[in-house]
C-alpha cells in the first residue's frame, strides 16, 4: 500500500468520500484519534464513520485523516487535513474547477 500526501486543490479529485475507509490520525478531540471506519455520510463540517461497534460523527475541523482509495495501481493511502475539506460535498467540484481554471490561465501567460 502506498502513502501519499495530496495537493489540496490539484488532487482533490477524491470528490466522493462516502464509501472510503478512513482513519483519524490526529484530532483536537483526542478520544477520536485512532478511530477507523467507513465513511457513510458527509456534511460540510462532519464525516459519519461506521465502525465495527457503531456510527460515529467526526468533526472535520482540527482533524487529520488517512483515506484508503482504490487506484489503478492498487490501494493508495491519502492524508488529508479536515480543514481542507470544510466545504459542502456538492460544492467541492465547483471549487476545484474554479481553482484549476485560474491556474491554467496563469500558466498560459
Amino acid at each position: 500500500m502506498r502513502k501519499k500526501k495530496l495537493d489540496r486543490y490539484r488532487n482533490m479529485n477524491i470528490l466522493e468520500l462516502i464509501g472510503l475507509e478512513a482513519h483519524v490520525i490526529a484530532h483536537t478531540d483526542t478520544g477520536l484519534v485512532g478511530l477507523r471506519g467507513r465513511v457513510i455520510d458527509e456534511t460540510r463540517n462532519m464525516l459519519l464513520l461506521r465502525t465495527e461497534e457503531k456510527d460515529i460523527k467526526v468533526m472535520k475541523k482540527g482533524a487529520q485523516f488517512e483515506l484508503t482509495v482504490d487506484g489503478p495501481k492498487g490501494k493508495l493511502v491519502v492524508t488529508l487535513a479536515g480543514d481542507d475539506l470544510l466545504i459542502r460535498p456538492e460544492d467541492r467540484t465547483k471549487k476545484l474547477e474554479r481553482k484549476r481554471t485560474s491556474d491554467d490561465q496563469r500558466s498560459s501567460i
